[in-house]
């Protein structure tokens, strides 16, 4: 939703509520050094024990999986560099008491690239989930696209898991985790069956051994998951799958409908009474994992950035209807005309937002009420009526709009053992933005010669017209003002400075 400016102090005061919550964080007075030593040992342990520790049995050679988990390993014992996270907030200025987000940035840290290696091979396996969905444009695909039908007395619920990542117990996580991976992993479709302990004892080493700083005091994260790793997310929807596995066994119904995005829980039911139910059996799995802020409704719901509800030809149909979810919070803080960046920005992000609108609302009525407050919004922002227009007049149609969204999730649901040409990865020229590259004509200097893009050998490198070119900005202001919370954690956060001018940012 935009930047938010907050005075250090309270910042501080937010960071604390989380960091004073001892069954969560253990203080360290200073950098615990023995201690991350210690956990390197341990992670060579686990990679012997498994196997993967060397190349060859008998080598010293590192292997390649072992060559990348540990590749910021201390060399030097005598003088070891040892890196920890960063503790910082995301403001949550769209609920009704502000609050913040605890983020644990944990890029070039000891578990980082363990954490990441899990993921590239859990990652592939989250299509199989039964509830698996990645937007709301998939959900449309799902629901719109394949007519899914449903019966005209169907209930709606919407549902958020409370603080899903630091509430899911380590112990119970890892169990869970391993479970879903032997439910999925059939025939050893992903990775090998004999990995799965492996997978999951590295798992656990993550988890556990969640080191950070936040001002000059160091803490140990001895339970929950910290937002910041990579396996975070992949690991957060094979646990909560599995909870919802074993919540659908306690049940003598099926819901309509089923689907989440990570903790958001869409469910179509017969009855209200099927839809309180089957919260209350995902909520009864893990003591941990509860749901307050929820809705059962008859007639619509809001699962992301889109309202589903019955409109006018649903009793004929079955067929829901949608228009885009926009929250009261929103300030539509758009991009500034003024801005130093490139002219086909304006047009692009303007003619994409139009695009969504068209799409994510079913109903003609509906797209053109929203256009019609964006354009003034726009105005508001200092952009001129004809160059709207003109931004405007360049969406495309609805129909055109869901023919892409099938194309898309068609190609995406298609699994190919081999590459075609297809896959190959474009040809991206990349370079910085300023006012003179618009006379550059780099489409015409990047054009690629006939001769090329015929011969027998270059012709399966060059076959398009051109590189795709992109641009990058150079360091604008806010980057400069963010610096704001890196300086904070040159002091103590348990001192916070008296003065109140001193501001912190955080991005949402």
């Amino acid at each position: 939703m935009g930047t938010v400016v907050i005075s250090t102090s309270d910042y501080i005061k937010f960071a604390n509520q989380h960091l004073l919550d001892r069954s969560t964080y253990c203080l360290f007075p200073s950098l615990p050094t023995e201690r991350l030593l210690a956990c390197w040992k341990l992670l060579r342990t686990i990679l012997l024990q498994h196997g993967k520790l060397h190349k060859f049995r008998t080598g010293t050679h590192l292997s390649d999986i072992a060559r990348y988990i540990l590749q910021l390993e201390p060399t030097d014992p005598s003088n070891p560099k040892l890196s920890v996270g960063q503790f910082y907030l995301l403001m949550k200025v769209h609920k009704k008491e502000l609050a913040g987000r605890p983020i644990i940035s944990c890029i070039n840290t000891m578990t980082y690239y363990a954490s990441k290696y899990i993921d590239r091979i859990v990652q592939p396996l989250m299509k199989q989930l039964s509830s698996y969905i990645t937007s709301s444009h998939h959900l449309l695909f799902e629901l719109e696209v394949k007519k899914h039908r449903f019966p005209p007395d169907c209930w709606i619920l919407c549902a958020d898991i409370d603080s899903l990542y630091p509430n899911i117990p380590t112990k119970e996580g890892v169990l869970f985790f391993k479970s879903a991976l032997l439910r999925y992993n059939n025939n050893d479709q992903f990775f090998p069956t004999k990995d799965i302990d492996f997978i999951c004892n590295l798992l656990r080493w993550v988890l556990e051994n969640n080191y950070f700083s936040f001002g000059d005091q160091y803490y140990h994260q001895i339970n929950g998951t910290a937002m910041g790793t990579p396996v975070a997310v992949v690991y957060a929807c094979l646990v909560l799958d599995e909870v919802e596995f074993k919540a659908f066994q306690t049940l003598d119904f099926r819901p309509l409908f089923f689907k989440r995005f990570i903790d958001d829980i869409l469910s179509i039911n017969s009855t209200r009474d099927q839809c309180e139910r089957l919260l209350s059996a995902i909520c009864s799995i893990l003591t941990t994992i509860k749901s307050t802020s929820f809705t059962i409704s008859d007639q619509h719901g809001v699962f992301l950035d889109i309202e589903l509800y019955k409109g006018s030809e649903f009793i004929s149909s079955g067929i829901f209807s949608f228009k885009l979810y926009q929250k009261p919070q929103n300030k539509y803080l758009y991009l500034s005309p003024l801005s130093h960046h490139s002219p086909h920005v304006f047009t692009a992000w303007i003619t994409s937002e139009v695009n969504r609108y068209c799409l994510l609302n079913s109903e003609h009525s509906d797209f053109v009420s929203i256009c019609m407050s964006f354009k003034q919004r726009l105005m508001d922002r200092g952009y001129k009526e004809p160059f709207i227009e003109e931004q405007f007049r360049k969406g495309s149609t609805r129909n055109v709009l869901l023919n892409h969204l099938v194309e898309h999730f068609s190609k995406s649901d298609q699994h190919s053992s081999s590459l075609n040409t297809t896959n190959r990865p474009p040809i991206v020229f990349k370079t910085k933005y300023n006012t003179l590259v618009k006379y550059l004509k780099l489409h015409d200097c990047l054009q690629v010669p006939n001769y090329l893009s015929q011969h027998q050998v270059f012709s399966s490198i060059f076959d398009r017209n051109h590189p795709i070119i992109c641009f990058s900005n150079h360091r604008n202001l806010r980057s400069l003002l963010c610096k704001a919370r890196k300086t904070l954690h040159t002091h103590n956060s348990s001192y916070p400075p008296n003065d109140d001018s001193q501001t912190s940012s955080s991005s949402l």
